[in-house]
C-alpha cells in the first residue's frame, strides 16, 4: 500500500511538472519599427509576449546616439517599473552606442507578474537628430546588463527582435551613399506598378531589404547575396496593399539606408 502511494505521489509531482512546463514558455520581447522625422519627438516601443508568472526581467538597449537623443522612460506596463528601474544616458554629450538598461524583479514571488501578448513593457522617447535615410538600431544586447528573464520555473529562454527608428523626410529623389553601398532612389517614383530598388555594392554582400508603410508594418523582406556592383530588386505591385507613402530599407553588414516611395493606384 505505502508503495502504490508512493506511486501515485510521483505521478502527481510529474504530472504538475509538466503542466508547469506547458505553461511556462518561451518569452518574447521585440521593439516594432518606427519611423520618424528629422528634428522631432519618436517613441520607441518595447513589447513582451508569453510573459507569464515572470519573477525577473533584465537586458540593454542600444541605439545610434547620432541618429536618436534620449529624452525619456514611460508608458511602463508592469506594476512596479518606475524610473529607478533603468540605466540611462547622463549628461548633454553621450556616446556614440547610445545605451538604455533595464532591471526589473517581481513584488510577489509567490505568482509573479503577467500580462497579456503585445503589451508594452514601457517605451523610450527619442528626439530625431539623424537625416532623411538613415536608420538607428533598437538593438538588446548582453552588455553591460546580462539579457535574462525568469518565473517560477527558475532562468527561462527567450527570443528577441531587434528593431530600428528610421528617418523619413526628403524628397526621395537623391541617392544615399553609405560606407557599403550607394542607394539609388526608386523608380518609378511614385509607384503605379513595380517598383524597382537600384543600388551599388562596393563588395559582395548579404543584403536585405524591408518594405514596411507609414506605421512601421513590415510588408516584405527579402535576404540575398550580392556580386559587387550595381544590383536591382523588382518590388512587383502586388507587395503594396493600398496606395500611400512606403520605406524601403536596404541592410549589409556594416550599414543601411532608407528611401521613401509613394504608391498610386
Amino acid at each position: 500500500m505505502r508503495k502504490l502511494t508512493s506511486l501515485r505521489s510521483f505521478a502527481l509531482v510529474v504530472l504538475l511538472w509538466c503542466s508547469v512546463a506547458t505553461t511556462y514558455g518561451q518569452v518574447t520581447v521585440y521593439s516594432p519599427p518606427v519611423i520618424g522625422d528629422p528634428g522631432q519627438p519618436v517613441k520607441v516601443l518595447v513589447k513582451v509576449a508569453n510573459f507569464t508568472s515572470m519573477l525577473n526581467a533584465q537586458f540593454t538597449l542600444r541605439y545610434d546616439s547620432l541618429i536618436l537623443a534620449y529624452s525619456g522612460i514611460g508608458d511602463f506596463g508592469i506594476f512596479n517599473i518606475n524610473n529607478q528601474n533603468f540605466g540611462v544616458p547622463a549628461g548633454p554629450f553621450p556616446t556614440h552606442n547610445g545605451v538604455v538598461s533595464f532591471l526589473w524583479i517581481a513584488d510577489n514571488i509567490i505568482t509573479g507578474q503577467s500580462v497579456a501578448d503585445s503589451s508594452v513593457l514601457f517605451s523610450i522617447n527619442f528626439d530625431v537628430i539623424g537625416s532623411a535615410g538613415q536608420v538607428s538600431p533598437i538593438q538588446f544586447s548582453n552588455n553591460p546588463t546580462d539579457l535574462e528573464f525568469g518565473n517560477l520555473t527558475g532562468e527561462i529562454t527567450y527570443n528577441a527582435y531587434d528593431g530600428a527608428v528610421t528617418v523619413s523626410g526628403g524628397s526621395a529623389t537623391e541617392e544615399i551613399v553609405t560606407q557599403d553601398f550607394i542607394f539609388y532612389p526608386v523608380s518609378p517614383n511614385p509607384v503605379r506598378e513595380e517598383a524597382q530598388i537600384r543600388f551599388s555594392l562596393e563588395q559582395s554582400s548579404q543584403t536585405t531589404l524591408t518594405v514596411f508603410d507609414i506605421s512601421g508594418r513590415v510588408i516584405y523582406q527579402n535576404a540575398q547575396f550580392f556580386r559587387n556592383g550595381a544590383q536591382v530588386y523588382i518590388l512587383p505591385e502586388e507587395v503594396f496593399p493600398v496606395s500611400g507613402t512606403y520605406f524601403a530599407r536596404l541592410t549589409t553588414e556594416h550599414a543601411q539606408a532608407v528611401q521613401k516611395l509613394v504608391v498610386i493606384r
